[in-house]
């Protein structure tokens, strides 16, 4: 069994108050989330505006699996929220 962590740094150019940011960042967790059959929370960054950082996870049988929908995941988030998307980073391990 194989488990993917991976970390979404997001950065907003636009947003002006917290309240603003939490629409974007549970939009953006609401999508993955439905999209893509994961776990997702905010994990930090959260009193901060203009950026936000997600922790994202799923479990898969096969290593490739892990390795091939975590990079679909950044095409959509690249394709659906480029004007948010800044970096990403992760992490795929074996139990």
């Amino acid at each position: 069994m194989f488990v993917c962590i991976m970390k979404i740094e997001l950065r907003f150019h636009v947003v002006s108050s917290i309240k603003e940011k939490r629409n974007i960042v549970n939009s953006v967790k609401n999508k993955l989330a439905a999209h893509f059959k994961l776990s997702v929370a905010e994990v930090d960054d959260i009193d901060l505006y203009n950026s936000s950082i997600l922790g994202l996870t799923f479990v898969s049988l096969k290593k490739d699996h892990c390795i091939t929908k975590s990079q679909k995941i950044i095409e959509f988030l690249e394709k659906n929220n480029s004007d948010v998307f800044f970096d990403y980073d992760r992490v795929v391990e074996e139990y």
